[in-house]
């Protein structure tokens, strides 16, 4: 998340970078030495730096009491505008990669705070990356109805049905034919339709000079957007999301595939209130506090408790 305290650590270091050149482009045009000409440098120039500095600061310290009227308001209006927004719907939440223990608190929170069916995700599913392509196609192959889904050329076509089965419930044929390969855990039942998704991907490993290591990375790539490609077109909400923090964002993943709106900041009270909005509604966007967002929150609609008398 953006810094103000750092941005004015930088301001200032520009700043004094700035003063030093200057005095080192006087001694060197001048021919004298740097002690001299920094007596001879005009006192109003460092009374102009400074008085910048004190500027900057000033309006930092504004824009530090803005924002946390701002959380203030926030958190005042927060329980108002989620109360009963997902009220009788079902959530799934799907971890491409390891479980994040923050996401998945704070996608729990807003389930909860939205008076989600069960107040928590239906089903939690964790896929293991990177992918074992000779073990999933060693299982695909026995079975006549999916070798069209062997080889590599087929693994962004073998995403997409699985996240189809995925985000849709009831018959799973390839998800319940591959789980031994792909499932690193799951509690709740597949059967069972949800009315949303909530998607976290988790997995995002360094490229690697060793070509086995390349090959399973780009293997598993064209699955992640396979899956993404197919809960997108489930015609169900699907929502990424990321926490503020995120060491590497994965938004660009989920702008890049139809169908699929995100959350980068999860974490937060608005990032909360915006996925707990996206799921209720099914729009797209992409919100947060990032530079890849639109917005911060998507337009919100009042929730009418009873009927208007006219």
């Amino acid at each position: 998340m953006f810094d103000l305290r750092y941005h004015v650590a930088s301001l200032a270091a520009v700043f004094i970078a700035l003063a030093v050149g200057i005095v080192i482009g006087v001694a060197i045009a001048g021919g004298g030495n740097l002690e001299e000409t920094t007596q001879g440098l005009r006192q109003a120039d460092f009374d102009d730096l400074e008085q910048r500095l004190e500027d900057a600061q000033a309006r930092v310290d504004g824009a530090e009491d803005e924002k946390q009227a701002l959380e203030g308001v926030v958190t005042r209006v927060y329980p108002a505008l989620m109360e009963g927004r997902l009220t009788g719907r079902t959530v799934a939440l799907v971890f491409l990669g390891p479980v994040d223990g923050a996401v998945r608190s704070a996608v729990e929170k807003a389930l909860s705070d939205a008076d989600a069916e069960t107040g928590n995700p239906v089903r939690v599913t964790v896929l293991r990356f990177p992918i074992d392509v000779d073990g999933i196609n060693g299982l695909l192959e026995d079975v006549p109805a999916f070798a069209n889904y062997v080889g590599d050329a087929q693994l962004g076509d073998l995403g997409g049905a699985l996240g189809n089965e995925m985000a849709r419930g009831g018959s799973t044929p390839l998800l319940d034919l591959l789980d031994t390969q792909l499932m690193e855990q799951r509690t709740g039942s597949l059967v069972e339709p949800v009315d949303g998704v909530v998607v976290a991907r988790t997995w995002m490993p360094e490229p690697s000079s060793d070509p086995a290591e390349e090959g399973r990375r780009s293997q598993s790539e064209a699955l992640i957007t396979g899956f993404l490609t197919g809960l997108g077109e489930s015609g169900l909400p699907v929502v990424g999301v990321e926490t503020s923090g995120a060491k590497v964002t994965t938004i660009e993943d989920y702008r890049r595939i139809g169908g699929i709106a995100s959350v980068d900041d999860v974490d937060f009270l608005p990032g909360q209130l915006a996925m707990a909005l996206l799921l209720s509604t099914g729009d797209s966007g992409h919100y947060g506090t990032k530079e890849t967002a639109d917005a911060v929150v998507p337009p919100i609609d009042p929730l009418l408790s009873t009927p208007l008398v006219g």
